[in-house]
């Protein structure tokens, strides 16, 4: 059983952070532990408030799970500030070997600041070399370019600003676009581009389940091309189960029961 890290922040309603993290690793076949960072007080409407993990006991849990779980990857999500993400730098340093998917969220979808100006900074300086690929969406990606992303040439120029900022590989989710949107991979070699249909609804989560399954199918030991169409696909299926657990508000992701020839595909990639 290969057993997966999440470091990311906690939403009790289940939708984002370590507990839709957690279902994606599951769904896959794989076993998640988890280090929250904060919690992120939200529901179907939006987030409320932010309260953020006590530093030392972040640091002791990252230590504890260094000790006793051999980890096979690494998710990374909402990181707030400086201190987290300094702590955050030497622990992937002292975790050889295996992939590691940062999912770079800067603000919430109703721009409640989840990571600040000088934890960024950091974030680029320390963290971002570390990584195996990180998962921008266009905003986020324009922020760390500072520079404005408006259509697909605009996205494949700043993916090769982030390589030259020290990135391994970068995917930046085009889904903020007008239009249909699209997904681009670049590994500084090649550019793949995922073409897919606008869905007509708010969904939560998107962002972590895409960057956890990117994560867990790495893992798998496909390489990062095949890694990437996996997690659209996947992308496709929990979408297309969305649910809604409240009258109104955002739909939720669905790790839904996946379709054999699906799993079947996985395995051949592998």
């Amino acid at each position: 059983m290969n057993n997966i890290l999440t470091i990311a922040g906690f939403d009790p309603s289940s939708g984002a952070g370590i507990t839709k993290d957690l279902d994606v690793f599951f769904s896959l076949g794989m076993h998640g532990v988890s280090v929250p960072t904060c919690i992120v007080n939200q529901n179907p409407m939006g987030v409320t408030d932010v309260y953020p993990i006590p530093p030392e006991q972040f640091s002791q849990m990252l230590n504890t799970v260094n000790d006793g779980i051999r980890l096979d990857g690494i998710k990374i999500g909402v990181m707030l500030d400086e201190f987290y993400v300094d702590v955050l730098s030497d622990f992937i340093s002292s975790v050889k070997d295996i992939p590691v998917v940062l999912d770079p969220i800067i603000s919430a979808k109703n721009d409640t600041q989840l990571l600040t100006v000088n934890g960024l900074r950091v974030l680029i300086d320390s963290v971002f070399p570390k990584t195996t690929v990180i998962t921008p969406n266009t905003e986020e990606a324009a922020i760390i370019t500072k520079d404005r992303i408006n259509n697909i040439d605009d996205m494949q120029k700043a993916a090769r600003a982030m390589l030259d900022m020290g990135i391994n590989a970068v995917v930046i989710k085009g889904g903020h676009l007008d239009g249909e949107p699209i997904d681009i991979l670049y590994d500084g070699r090649e550019l793949t581009k995922w073409y897919k249909k606008r869905v007509k609804r708010e969904i939560h989560g998107t962002g972590c389940t895409f960057s956890s399954a990117l994560l867990a199918f790495l893992v798998k030991g496909q390489n990062l091309k095949n890694a990437f169409d996996s997690a659209e696909k996947y992308m496709l299926y929990s979408i297309e189960k969305s649910y809604t657990i409240a009258d109104n508000g955002y739909y939720y992701m669905s790790s839904a029961v996946l379709p054999t020839e699906f799993k079947q595909e996985i395995y051949l990639n592998s």
